[in-house]
């Protein structure tokens, strides 16, 4: 491992899926929930996922759900919060653990997410104080969407 890292100076990282993970159970109840408020349709029993590990969500919005993006994200920012969140996520065992092994290299370890502040700052709490050099929601700062 030493050999390959030893070409980067620079690592960044996703948040869910990456170094934390959201249980299964929250986000297929979460995102259902939104969905059937607004009276959208789930197109296939992937979609819940496509919708939160994939890019261009905006697009699963409209194609999965039936629904507009805009209309969407104002519920579900309001059902999902970083509270509501919180009891759910958890960090991978070995992600504080390798942070720290990264840092001690010497490496800059950036934290690039799309997920909003509230939710990445929740998230990189889990990481117990584990070193990062920075990281950006790209929901903040209106950057296109990870593909």
């Amino acid at each position: 491992m030493k050999n390959i890292l030893s070409k980067y100076s620079h690592i960044s990282f996703d948040l869910d899926g990456t170094l934390v993970h959201t249980i299964t159970e929250y986000r297929h109840k979460i995102v259902p929930e939104v969905v059937k408020k607004l009276n959208g349709t789930i197109a296939n029993s992937h979609s819940v996922d496509k919708f939160w590990f994939e890019g261009v969500r905006d697009k699963t919005i409209q194609e999965d759900f039936n629904l507009n993006p805009s209309v969407f994200w104002d519920l579900f920012k309001e059902i999902d919060t970083s509270e509501a969140r919180s009891a759910h996520t958890f960090a991978y065992s070995d992600a504080e653990r390798t942070l720290i092994k990264l840092k001690d290299m010497g490496k800059t370890i950036s934290i690039i997410t799309g997920a909003p502040h509230w939710i990445a700052a929740m998230e990189i709490e889990k990481l117990n104080g584990a070193p990062h050099d920075f990281y950006l929601s790209l929901n903040d700062v209106k950057f296109g969407e990870k593909t």
